[in-house]
């Protein structure tokens, strides 16, 4: 079994994130920022205008984020965990083309979260949370093929890097492309390259 290293845990900038009051505080304030994104670079947006804009106390801000990059990240956590929560009860032998389908129809139905970090220049925050995500569940589907640590690191970071890449080439393309699509333009490199090989 290929041991997950502490490193592969995301660091969260954030508090109580179970706390309703403080999702329902940071929905208002991820919206206020969505907002300001279309009036400004992510990066000249402050943390008072995003509280004036959500209606929200400083104070209350500060009990729960250190910066207005927490929000994003927050809210990548909160759909990483929808998805977990939607996926968790899949049988194990599920077909793989049928799993990716799934991952990119959930995506695709939140493009604006996805856009809004690709506006911000924060897409590490995706492809952060991504890993850490899909390590346990890479893990589980890949213990039967007997990689050892190093194949299994290679691979994991393979997949992962080029799911993310569709993403990003996604929404580069400006979201034009299905999640029917996306699936078979993630699977064509692999495609072809077994057909090269042959």
């Amino acid at each position: 079994m290929v041991k997950l290293s502490n490193e592969t845990k995301v660091r969260h900038m954030y508090r109580n994130s179970t706390d309703k009051r403080v999702i329902h505080s940071a929905e208002a304030l991820y919206n206020a920022v969505l907002e300001l994104m279309d009036e400004k670079e992510f990066d000249k947006i402050g943390i008072k205008e995003v509280c004036e804009k959500a209606g929200i106390g400083r104070a209350t801000f500060y009990r729960n984020f250190d910066y207005v990059d927490d929000i994003l990240r927050f809210a990548t956590n909160q759909h990483f965990e929808q998805l977990h929560e939607a996926t968790c009860n899949m049988a194990p032998d599920i077909d793989t083309s049928a799993e990716i389908k799934i991952f990119f129809d959930f995506w695709v139905a939140r493009g604006d979260l996805l856009n809004a970090l690709y506006k911000a220049h924060r897409w590490q925050i995706f492809g952060e949370m991504f890993f850490a995500a899909s390590q346990i569940k890479m893990q589980e589907k890949l213990e039967r093929f007997g990689l050892n640590e190093v194949q299994y690191v290679y691979f994991h970071n393979s997949i992962q890097l080029s799911i993310s890449t569709t993403l990003h080439t996604w929404l580069e393309r400006n979201r034009k492309e299905s999640s029917d699509d996306l699936v078979k333009l993630f699977e064509l490199p692999f495609e072809m390259f077994a057909k090269m090989k042959s």
